[in-house]
């Protein structure tokens, strides 16, 4: 189960680029040639939003996620192994909430037919599919360490 995380990472390190790139040209052509692009702006904002979707579920796999101690990181054996089952099962939660609420956002704006506002003609359900998607690979990386945990080989 952690192919996939790792193919949305690095789908996500990719967009990095991609953003990088597409922000140089915009620079250029604003102050070399006085040719500004005006979508460029919309479509960073939607190329970081599917970033960070993609890129989330290899930030959980690799240990790289916002995670709070409150039990303490030091703990090994059963109390490491409770708290990789607790926290897994939370992200998984958390993760479906989520995935279903995006997807309700996202048929509601395909049934009403909305546009995206800003200089980019797209319908605005187009650009939550790769949140959407991010949301699920999240929940299939929590459920792969729920199970590793449950099995007693997931990493503390």
């Amino acid at each position: 189960m952690r192919a996939p995380a790792r193919l949305g990472g690095v789908a996500a390190s990719l967009m990095i680029f991609v953003i990088l790139g597409l922000i140089s040209w915009a620079v250029i052509a604003r102050y070399f040639w006085n040719q500004p692009l005006p979508w460029a702006d919309d479509l960073s904002g939607m190329l970081l939003v599917a970033m960070v979707g993609l890129g989330m579920a290899e930030a959980l796999r690799r240990g790289d996620h916002i995670a709070i101690d409150i039990i303490g990181h030091r703990r090994s054996g059963r109390p490491a192994q409770l708290k990789i089952v607790w926290s897994s099962f939370a992200v998984l939660i958390f993760a479906g909430v989520l995935a279903w609420s995006t997807w309700d956002q996202i048929r509601f704006a395909r049934d009403f037919g909305s546009y995206a506002p800003g200089e980019i003609e797209v319908q605005s359900w187009i650009p939550m599919l790769p949140l959407l998607l991010g949301w699920g690979l999240l929940a299939v990386t929590a459920l792969g360490q729920l199970i590793e945990a449950l099995a007693g080989r997931g990493r503390s």
